[in-house]
């Protein structure tokens, strides 16, 4: 198979290349280009005489192989003559291995495939581009298996093996998709529904470029590069928090601390904690997440003692001992230092039928929750019974073989928390104006962007001042979850005609640069600080960037990831367009020279905003 570098550079075979076939390559093209309307990772490759087979020899060969493939899967490869070419096959086999590996559903792998005298390329669409990569030189090196079968009596290696063998090595590698159910994936797709340009940073699958230049916005998950480090260890630290809130005037919980070096002595430590904050209690980690080791409604000094264990499991910096507040867990999101939105969250629970036990119950809640699919299911994940479970069951006098009435709802947890099962209310509209004041307080107090306070009250309608309740946490992420709350932190941070792009210019065939370089001075004049590129240069300013052997769609990219880049200016030839495509999706002015390809000239005026001659 070939080599998987996403670059503009020739990739090299790591196996000896099929007979007549030269050249291959594999490379990211950031913009529109001569293979597709869409930024696209395309495979190319030399071959004189495409290699084609007859349809009907191509699916009885691919049955005989029985390696899972069925006709519909192969359907696209036949041509109107019932012929089927390497590059129709390849792209087949690049769609059946995308769906085939990915976790998950997820929208279908756009293919496309061109020839263009001895050049044949197969494009795949990407969110991330090293996975398509590796995907297109998979399914290369399976159609080659293929082809060698139907055009030979052996094939050079066992192909179920290799077909498994491919496969197994796609899911390993892992993948960033726009599943639903995946707040990475939600950002990429709705933030290029409203226009801002998205990137999936290469090789990291966790962060996300959002917007271009000074107002791009760098992410991971719901974090964003204007949260500050010190906000967020704070917010990650329970004790420290908790203090913050109490300076600000706000509502803190009153909770002791239980450094790990008590351990000797909890019975001790927990009436004494106990005494000091009174029944009933709940016991946390200082520093740990998403509900583990948290047990509530502890009623026994015995009951903290053991809970206090528990906890310093979790966390060597110690357990927090607090007074268990009545009313519901509601999460306050803050984007953009703005409230956002707000939900109640409710523990898990089941409604007895009067007939099913409580393990029965959960097993088909869980059923239910799986067969949900799109923006809910991140608010839905599944109950598990663990230790933790069957004692806040035990608790209530009941067991996983209890049979609740019929209509009676059992919480089989104490915890809100999703990780847990918990559920969630959409509440943003009725939060007291007070309370979302309170949310943006401690974001702006924590020097953070994006936020999650979670807020126990009795009544959200009501002011924080009236019901006094207790802020039980705050997170450095809000966690979104749904398309409706990834939108709203969208609206947030990328407010309605604010700049989200950089102006982006091409010239066109000037091949002395003069042009060029007195439009570039005359925008440096009005203060602009331009990141310019050609096929042998590229700077900021007067500053070199990027590696001279990186191709242009490389070189671009160095630049937009520099938010000090007020202006993009490229000096390309048309062959350097029909090559490496218009390295971005949207092109703003275009200066055209002579003797333009009549093909490239199509392709710049069909995706810039203004076309113009070369100045003289």
């Amino acid at each position: 198979m070939p080599e998987t570098r996403p670059d503009s550079a020739a990739v090299t075979t790591a196996q000896p290349l099929p007979r007549g076939c030269d050249r291959i390559t594999i490379r990211a093209l950031y913009g529109p280009s001569l293979h597709a309307d869409r930024p696209v990772v395309v495979l190319t490759w030399d071959e004189i005489h495409e290699t084609s087979v007859p349809w009907p020899r191509l699916f009885a060969t691919v049955t005989d192989l029985a390696i899972g493939i069925d006709a519909p899967d192969l359907a696209a490869a036949a041509q109107a003559d019932g012929v089927a070419s390497r590059r129709h096959l390849v792209a087949c086999l690049a769609q059946w291995l995308d769906c085939r590996a990915a976790p998950t559903p997820h929208p279908a792998l756009f293919v496309t495939t061109t020839r263009s005298g001895i050049h044949s390329a197969v494009a795949a669409s990407f969110i991330d581009e090293v996975r398509t990569a590796e995907i297109l030189s998979a399914a290369w090196g399976l159609a080659d298996i293929v082809l060698s079968r139907c055009l030979a009596p052996a094939p050079a290696q066992p192909p179920a093996p290799a077909v498994t063998a491919a496969i197994r090595q796609l899911r390993e590698t892992g993948t960033i998709r726009a599943e639903a159910g995946t707040e990475f994936g939600m950002f990429f797709v709705l933030a290029r529904h409203k226009g801002i340009p998205s990137l999936v940073m290469p090789h990291t699958k966790k962060f996300l470029l959002l917007g271009e230049g000074a107002s791009g916005r760098l992410m991971q998950s719901t974090s964003n590069d204007r949260d500050s480090a010190v906000g967020t260890a704070l917010a990650i630290d329970k004790f420290m928090s908790n203090a913050v809130v109490q300076r600000l005037g706000l509502p803190a919980m009153r909770h002791v601390m239980v450094p790990a070096a008590a351990a000797g002595a909890l019975d001790t430590v927990a009436a004494q904690a106990a005494r000091e904050v009174g029944f009933p209690l709940v016991v946390k980690p200082v520093t740990n997440g998403k509900g583990t080791g948290v047990f509530t409604g502890i009623t026994s000094v015995e009951e903290c003692a053991a809970a206090i264990r528990e906890a310093l499991k979790y966390c060597p910096r110690g357990a927090l001992v607090e007074r268990q507040i009545a009313g519901d867990d509601h999460r306050l999101a803050v984007a953009g230092g703005r409230f956002a939105w707000a939900v109640a969250r409710r523990p898990a629970a089941v409604t007895g039928d009067g007939a099913s036990t409580i393990r029965e119950l959960i097993d088909r809640e869980n059923a239910r929750r799986r067969s949900l699919t799109g923006a809910d299911r991140p608010f839905q994940s599944s109950i598990d019974v663990d230790a933790e479970l069957t004692a806040h069951l035990a608790k209530q006098g009941l067991s996983l073989d209890s049979v609740p009435r019929a209509g009676e709802a059992v919480a089989v947890r104490g915890i809100s928390n999703v990780s847990k099962g918990g559920t969630y209310e959409d509440v943003s509209d009725r939060v007291h104006p007070d309370n979302r004041a309170m949310a943006e307080t401690i974001a702006a107090a924590f020097r953070m962007d994006t936020m999650g306070i979670d807020y126990m009250t009795t009544d959200i309608t009501l002011s924080w001042r009236e019901v006094g309740g207790g802020i039980v946490e705050v997170n450095q992420t809000p966690a979104a979850g749904t398309n409706v709350y990834v939108k709203a932190m969208l609206a947030h941070m990328f407010p309605e005609r604010a700049p989200v792009r950089v102006p982006y210019v091409i010239f066109v065939n000037d091949h002395a640069g003069g042009a060029t370089a007195a439009w570039m001075a005359r925008a440096r004049a009005q203060g602009y600080r331009i990141g310019s590129l050609s096929a042998t240069a590229t700077a900021l300013d007067d500053e070199p960037r990027g590696k001279p052997h990186d191709g242009l769609n490389e070189r671009l990219l160095s630049l937009i990831l520099d938010p000090r880049v007020g202006l993009l200016v490229a000096r390309l030839t048309s062959d350097d367009i029909a090559r490496e495509g218009l390295l971005r999706e949207v092109v703003d002015k275009v200066f055209l020279g002579p003797d333009v390809a009549p093909e490239v000239e199509r392709l710049l005026r069909s995706r810039s905003q203004e076309v113009l001659p070369l100045p003289s």
